[in-house]
């Protein structure tokens, strides 16, 4: 018969997996981003087609989407293992949670820190900065062709909200939980 402590090492392992597999499929969409990027523009500039750039927007918004998606699981994934497995796990082995697994907890220190906002700018930068620059540069290039500016700005804002909003929020899910306060509000609401 398995005992509690194999499976909640199991579950460890495969949560850990998962999580793995999620930052290696998060961190190559910033890969296919920047070259559906290339790949729209090279077309866009070999075929004398400016309004190819339009696919830019969506290509890179529909990128930025599955990242952020992915950063929130990848997100859920670590304060699972955190706030739930990891106290669990030390509670069988007559543990407290610090003395184990404590890799998987950061600093105190881990505020709003230079790689956070770093990261925060790096998602700006990739997911909004491109596809509103595109838009804006479309919109500019077609001033006196008559386009539909109003549907473009329009695009242009929304595209513009929502990229900010979902990363912001992304970053709002990378918030760790600290220290052993956390863990015994988090143990208090379990059921015994």
């Amino acid at each position: 018969m398995t005992s509690l402590g194999d499976v909640l090492l199991e579950e460890y392992r495969t949560v850990k997996a998962e999580q793995n597999d999620r930052i290696k499929t998060r961190d190559n969409l910033v890969y296919a981003t920047m070259a559906a990027m290339a790949a729209v523009t090279y077309a866009a500039l070999t075929l004398h087609l400016p309004d190819l750039m339009l696919a830019l927007p969506a290509a890179v918004l529909t990128l930025g989407w599955l990242y952020l998606g992915g950063d929130r699981k990848i997100a859920w994934a670590r304060d699972y293992l955190r706030t739930s497995l990891r106290p669990r796990l030390a509670e069988h082995l007559h543990l407290t949670p610090d003395d184990l697994l404590g890799w998987e907890t950061p600093p105190r220190h881990w505020g709003l820190s230079l790689w956070r906002v770093g990261g925060l700018l790096h998602d700006l930068a990739l997911f909004v900065a491109a596809p509103v620059g595109v838009l804006g540069w479309w919109a500019i290039y077609r001033w006196d062709s008559g386009s539909p500016f109003a549907v473009v700005w329009l695009a242009l804002a929304a595209d513009t909200v929502l990229v900010t909003v979902a990363a912001f929020a992304s970053t709002a899910a990378r918030q760790p939980i600290y220290g052993r306060a956390a863990l015994a509000k988090l143990a208090k609401q379990r059921p015994a």
